[in-house]
């Protein structure tokens, strides 16, 4: 059933672009749905959110072969925003009626694509400056280098805990992304405070790393 509503969602979205985008919308539906069928055995209500979230993410992906004008732009922005929105969404609906092994995976996957999405179509169209791509693929260099420590010294990285800073830090990214899609804030205003949300951005993603391999320590304070 899951699958199902993917698809489709994803077949509805790409049935009114431009075959350019249509492809990459089309794309990141086939991911999702691949997602859910690999878990589908287990598929809670909140499951459903986190796949609609998917759904809209590939709906700005598409953006990134094409520069969106006029409504586009705020069709782009707005879906961005709404995804963003349902992230507090799934997570209530999954605690009120229990979360699923596909729940806890797709919620780090979209998260972590949302992120790289918006970041690559601000950079690709200009509204963000070049270098905060790098926001964008924190989150799998941190995993790639995870596992590089693992395989260089044999050693399995601590998961980390909670820590208030770390989601401060992405809530000001996807606000910084949100301003930079939506036609409301000039590019020039956008760039600067692209530069400026994402040096803490990937200096707490370093520090993490460190702390993940065992390198730095921090008394839990809940930060």
């Amino acid at each position: 059933m899951a699958v199902a509503v993917t698809l489709a969602a994803g077949a509805l979205v790409a049935a009114t672009r431009p075959p350019s985008q249509a492809l990459v919308s089309a794309a990141g539906g086939a991911y999702t749905a691949g997602c859910v069928y690999a878990y589908g055995k287990e598929v809670g209500p909140g499951d459903y959110v986190t796949v609609l979230r998917a759904v809209l993410l590939a709906h700005v992906a598409g953006f990134v072969l094409v520069r969106p004008d006029g409504v586009q732009r705020y069709t782009a922005g707005s879906a961005f925003v709404l995804s963003a929105l349902l992230d507090a969404v799934d997570g209530a609906v999954a605690r009120r009626y229990g979360g699923t092994e596909l729940g806890d995976m797709l919620d780090v996957e979209v998260d972590g694509v949302a992120t790289l999405t918006g970041s690559v179509v601000g950079v690709v169209h200009g509204w963000l400056p070049t270098v905060y791509v790098g926001v964008g693929l924190a989150r799998y260099a941190f995993l790639a280098g995870l596992k590089a420590h693992s395989v260089l010294f044999s050693q399995d990285a601590p998961g980390l805990s909670r820590s208030l800073t770390r989601n401060l830090l992405s809530v000001l990214q996807t606000g910084v992304i949100a301003l930079a899609i939506l036609p409301v804030v000039r590019g020039e205003v956008t760039r600067i405070l692209g530069y400026v949300a994402m040096a803490p951005f990937l200096l707490w993603f370093f520090r993490d790393w460190l702390v993940a391999c065992g390198r730095y320590n921090y008394p839990e304070r809940g930060d």
